[in-house]
């Protein structure tokens, strides 16, 4: 993250009040708290995850499997595991 937009969340943060700023927190404790296989696939599918099936990059979220987030390439129509390979 760059230092100005660091700035500009810390800024918002600040016109927030105490209970805003404290559900932020819980958020950003929760998001802490997640495996590193999620950040790892909620990663992926936010970089552009292609379907394993036909490598079209035209996917959408499908359900969840073992805690991690599955994806279906619009055009295959298949569910695909979210990380078909070991990273």
């Amino acid at each position: 993250m760059r230092t100005v937009e660091l700035k500009k969340i810390t800024a918002a943060l600040r016109r927030r009040t105490p209970p805003q700023r404290k559900l932020v927190a819980m958020e950003l404790a929760s998001l802490d708290a997640q495996p590193v296989s999620a950040t790892i696939v909620e990663g992926r599918f936010a970089a552009g995850a292609a379907c394993p099936h036909c490598n079209s990059e035209r996917t959408v979220r499908h359900g969840h499997a073992n805690g991690l987030q599955g994806i279906v390439a619009v055009s295959a129509g298949a569910p695909s595991p979210a990380l078909p390979e070991r990273p």
